[in-house]
């Protein structure tokens, strides 16, 4: 099988839907936090195309995406991407356009690659004592510094835009800070668009 263009087919093991029933009520999945954490982000790819291996995205390769690129639609609802059952598994279209903004990164035999705007950062932690109400710098403990992270991975795109590099300490703007899991490690996905400044 082949795809067209900037897309991929992949697939995974987790089935996840765009609704739960409770009686004879649907309750449709939204855009709560623990849930787009919890949602599988990645699979692997069963489709490709020349275009698409010239790059790097071969059948067998894992690839992250936004969580909604995985989840079957059961019905109409708010999810673009509704799975198409191949053989038995559910496989679902990923646009690798990096203007899209959908696929985040991919992992080869090398390790992680961060894709088009896209940087990882570790969360940026200080050490804080507490006395009564009152915290001050000191050993008691490790908080998180509101969004702040350490740069873990930064793809290419993002380098030559930027001029960041791995191990650089950025702040981001707002609510940018969002977590997801790149190979059992919660990192923050960011784009250069989010990144205010280098600390």
């Amino acid at each position: 099988m082949k795809t067209e263009g900037n897309k991929v087919l992949v697939t995974t093991d987790i089935l996840l839907h765009d609704h739960v029933d409770i009686g004879a009520t649907k309750v449709y999945v939204g855009g709560m936090e623990d849930y787009q954490f919890n949602a599988t982000n990645n699979g692997t790819i069963t489709a490709t195309n020349d275009a698409m291996r010239s790059l790097g995205l071969v059948e067998g390769v894992k690839v992250y995406a936004h969580h909604h690129c995985f989840v079957h639609r059961d019905s109409d609802s708010s999810f673009r991407n509704a799975g198409v059952s191949i053989g038995g598994k559910f496989h679902y279209e990923v646009d690798t356009d990096p203007e899209e903004e959908i696929m985040y990164g991919f992992v080869d035999s090398e390790g992680f690659h961060p894709w088009g705007k896209y940087l990882f950062l570790e969360p940026y932690m200080r050490e804080v004592k507490t006395v009564g109400s009152i915290s001050i710098e000191g050993d008691q403990g490790l908080v998180y510094e509101g969004y702040t992270g350490t740069v873990v991975h930064i793809s290419e795109d993002s380098i030559k835009h930027t001029g960041l590099k791995q191990g650089d300490v950025v702040r981001v703007r707002k609510d940018a800070d969002f977590l997801v899991d790149i190979e059992g490690r919660k990192l923050f996905r960011v784009t250069w668009d989010d990144v205010l400044w280098k600390e």
